[in-house]
């Protein structure tokens, strides 16, 4: 938070002795690109790592400024996944 707003943030949805999954990542729009995403996320993984070994999440795969901080901070697909709607 900084003068009352969201700078950035993530919530832990799922959690099992195994891995806990990440979702809801978000940096202000007007603070994109600056790093703290990267900064962000991987001070809540090693947080969390301290009790599980992995943290996962999901990302569309044409969000292509997600994905580069996924994979820089060592993030890998391993699976797609779609949705569908009936």
């Amino acid at each position: 938070m900084e003068d009352g707003e969201v700078v950035f943030k993530t919530e832990l949805s799922a959690w099992t002795p195994q891995v806990v999954q990440l979702q809801g990542v978000y940096t202000a729009p007007a603070l994109r690109g600056r790093g703290i995403a990267t900064a962000g996320l991987a001070a809540v993984c090693a947080d969390v790592m301290r009790d599980v070994p992995l943290c996962s999440l999901y990302v569309n795969h044409f969000n292509a400024s997600a994905l580069r901080v996924y994979e820089r901070l060592g993030f890998h697909t391993v699976a797609d996944f779609a949705t569908l709607f009936f």
